[in-house]
C-alpha cells in the first residue's frame, strides 16, 4: 500500500472516491449502457486531474521552455 501511495498524490485520492459515487449513479441510470461507464469515468477522471495539475503548477516557467 505504501508503494502505491508513493505514486498517488494524497489530495487526489478524493478523485477516486468521487469517481466511485459517479459510477454508482451512472449504473442506476438506465440510459447509459454498462459498457460505457468505465470510459465515461476515465474521461471524467482525466479532466478532474488535469484541472488539478493546471491549478497547482507554475505555467510561467513551463512557457519559458516551450517558447525556446
Amino acid at each position: 500500500m505504501e508503494q502505491i501511495m508513493n505514486y498517488v498524490k494524497p489530495e487526489l485520492v478524493v478523485v477516486a472516491i468521487a469517481l466511485y459515487f459517479i459510477g454508482v449513479c451512472l449504473k442506476e441510470v438506465q440510459t447509459v449502457a454498462d459498457k460505457y461507464i468505465p470510459a465515461i469515468l476515465g474521461v471524467i477522471g482525466i479532466v478532474i486531474c488535469g484541472i488539478y495539475v493546471v491549478a497547482t503548477c507554475d505555467l510561467k516557467g513551463t512557457q519559458r521552455y516551450i517558447l525556446r
